[in-house]
């Protein structure tokens, strides 16, 4: 006997379910506060860098200041076009490749199974290479 006299199992299982609900709540809120802490040191991070950032510009002559202008301009839209592409799940396209496998077969003569054929296959070394580009353009 694991249950005191009179108890019933239900009176235990409604319990325990809004116990889960509970801490499912407080997991949730938990969340929300961390999600909210971090967006916020970021907010912080990039109000930091953005004012690094004009003080560089005050100390430049008007053309340097196009050009770094332009420059950041430019690195914005790497950046926004990898993280639009990284928030879609595409990680091919966050490296910017295009991924054309095509995979033919197993094809099945008699009792012989001929295949897979894999056509057009994003190497390895194609993928490192293309990181290590798009790290040093931004």
């Amino acid at each position: 006997r694991s249950m005191p006299k009179g108890a019933s199992g239900a009176t235990f299982s409604k319990l325990e379910q809004e116990l889960k609900k509970k801490e499912a709540e407080n997991a949730a809120k938990r969340a929300a506060e961390e999600e909210e802490q971090v967006s916020k040191e970021a907010e912080r991070i990039r109000l930091k860098r953005e004012a690094a950032f004009e003080a560089e510009l005050k100390k430049m002559n008007e053309e340097q200041r196009r050009a770094a202008q332009k420059q950041k301009a430019k690195d914005a839209k790497v950046v926004q076009r990898i993280l639009k592409a990284s928030k879609a799940g595409k990680h091919y396209a966050v490296l910017g490749i295009r991924n054309l496998e095509v995979q033919l077969g197993p094809y099945y003569i008699f009792n012989i199974s001929i295949g897979p054929i894999v056509l057009f296959r994003v190497k390895t070394k194609e993928i490192k290479r293309v990181n290590r580009n798009l790290a040093r353009t931004v």
